[in-house]
Parts: structure tokens; C-alpha cells; sequence
């Protein structure tokens, strides 16, 4: 449970990271808007001749600095107690650019970075002689 203090630093926190990155897609602007929640997304690529082509996207994990009481006198925040995280991924083929408008604050022990989940989740791979499999 985090404390007044520790709330209003996340949302200090949280509004400067999205400050920076609608800055980012004012300056340069991404052809798709994707939602933070996604790892992929397809589109009809130019490049490809009009083919459903997947973009994946890269999380962008960043923890917060320490911050301190307005007069400087103590932590309120430990670094790294919130992690901003947002999404980006370019098509191969055309270079279209997909990435989340909104990010998402949280506390960091409650969500690890994609690559420290990333081991955990990923799905089983075909058995071998599996009948699906070409040439099997």
C-alpha cells in the first residue's frame, strides 16, 4: 500500500513521462496508435504489396528516479519504486511506425519488465512428430 506521498509522487511521475511522450508523437508522429496492452499488430503493408504484415512491439520500461519533498529534505519516492512503460515497433517492410499515445504507471514490484517476463509466458513450441508439422 503506498502512502499520500508516495501516490503523489506516481502521479508526478506519471504526468511528466506522458508530457515527454506526447512530445515525442507531436515531433514525430507515428502512423498507427497502438494500445500498451499489445505485443503485436498487423497492417496492410504498401512495401509488401498490400499483405497483412505483423509489427512487434518493443516495451519501453523506464523506473523513476528518487524524489524528494519539496523542500529536499527526505526521499518520498525511492528510485525505481514506479515503472513507466509505453510501446513502439516499425514495419520492415514500409518502416511504419507503431506507438502507444498513453502510457502506463506502476508500481514497479507489481509488474517486472517484459524480458524479466518474457521466459515465463512464452508458449510451448510443437513436439516433435507432431502431424502438423511439414515434412513430420
Amino acid at each position: 500500500m503506498l502512502t499520500p506521498a508516495e501516490r503523489e509522487a506516481g502521479r508526478a511521475y506519471r504526468a511528466a513521462c506522458q508530457a515527454v511522450l506526447d512530445a515525442l508523437n507531436r515531433r514525430n508522429p507515428p502512423g498507427l496508435f497502438v494500445l500498451v496492452h499489445w505485443r503485436v499488430i498487423r497492417h496492410e503493408c504498401e512495401a509488401g504489396g498490400g499483405a497483412s504484415t505483423v509489427i512487434t512491439l518493443t516495451e519501453r520500461y523506464e523506473l523513476s528516479p528518487a524524489q524528494l519533498s519539496g523542500d529536499g529534505s527526505k526521499v518520498v519516492s525511492p528510485a525505481g519504486q514506479f515503472a513507466w512503460i509505453w510501446k513502439e515497433g516499425r514495419c520492415s517492410g514500409c518502416k511504419l511506425v507503431a506507438r502507444t499515445a498513453r502510457g502506463w504507471c506502476t508500481p514497479a514490484a507489481d509488474r517486472e519488465a517484459d524480458r524479466a517476463r518474457r521466459t515465463i509466458e512464452r508458449q510451448a513450441g510443437p513436439r516433435p512428430g507432431d502431424p502438423r508439422l511439414a515434412g513430420a
